[in-house]
């Protein structure tokens, strides 16, 4: 009984703490988040910058670099350095203000902003947009890498972002509720994140069925796999009635022709297709 009761005392004394640590974080975002979000990244680059160098993770980057690129000067190292520290630091000062970043105007893509793009951007973009096809996205920790994200939603994109989902309640309702109007879907990583980022809507499956090749796609494997199924059916009934089998024998021999024709399906359809398979949605 002791053991259970401080098992029960330590949950009870983590959640409260969640709650509390929860409660601090989401106060001090919304302080942050009434700070002009330029003001927020100078401040938190200045901060870095200062700071950074002062961390042993500072001189395990400095000999990676200078490995890396012997022809370059300490000087030349300490400037990459320094810019390094710089990103994190407006990176983390973002983080309140992520959903206020976005300032590229399509209509004025050469206005100077947060947000420039290259005229090979806009049209890897465009491509993406109106190609009607699905894409997967993976930012690199170069800059802020969630604005792709942004990116997508603000522009029309249907879009879900995959996120590892924090361990504080609130904390995490927080992040859903400044992001998920930005950022399209918010899916949590877990066992179930597939199914969810598969989620179809009855619109989607409706497009699929005006194919007309979704139809005759239906009839002609109605015809196959029903046919297989009323074959495995009867086999064993034909066994005893035309060889004058036990059931056990008609029952063993209808299950090698089942486990033979289950796997020689899909080598015939490898065969039909010539190796490549097709979308029936295309």
């Amino acid at each position: 009984m002791d053991a259970y009761l401080k098992r029960q005392l330590r949950l009870r004394l983590k959640r409260a703490g969640d709650a509390a640590v929860g409660a601090l974080a989401v106060s001090l975002l919304t302080l942050l988040r009434l700070v002009n979000p330029d003001t927020m990244a100078n401040a938190g680059g200045w901060l870095m910058r200062k700071i950074g160098p002062l961390f042993k993770e500072n001189e395990i980057a400095r000999d990676s670099l200078t490995r890396a690129f012997p022809e370059k000067t300490l000087a030349e190292i300490d400037t990459i350095l320094r810019g390094v520290w710089d990103n994190l630091g407006r990176v983390g000062a973002e983080f309140a203000q992520l959903d206020r970043l976005w300032d590229f105007d399509p209509a004025h893509p050469k206005r100077r902003g947060r947000i420039e793009f290259r005229p090979v951007d806009t049209e890897r973009f465009e491509h993406l947009a109106h190609d009607g096809k699905p894409a997967l996205i993976f930012a690199s920790h170069l800059a802020n890498w969630e604005l792709p994200a942004i990116c997508a939603a603000t522009h029309g994109m249907e879009s879900a972002v995959l996120y590892r989902r924090p361990n504080i309640a609130a904390i995490n309702d927080w992040l859903r509720k400044t992001r998920a109007a930005n950022m399209g879907a918010m899916i949590s990583t877990g066992l179930d994140a597939p199914v969810k980022l598969a989620g179809k809507r009855w619109a989607d499956y409706k497009r699929v069925l005006t194919v007309a090749d979704t139809g005759w796609f239906c009839f002609i494997y109605s015809l196959t796999f029903g046919g297989f199924v009323g074959l495995d059916s009867y086999l064993s009934i034909f066994f005893r009635d035309q060889y004058h089998m036990t059931k056990v024998q008609a029952g063993d021999l209808t299950t090698i022709v089942v486990i033979f024709g289950s796997f020689l399906r899909p080598v015939g359809g490898m065969l039909a297709g010539g190796g490549s398979p097709i979308g029936v949605d295309r």
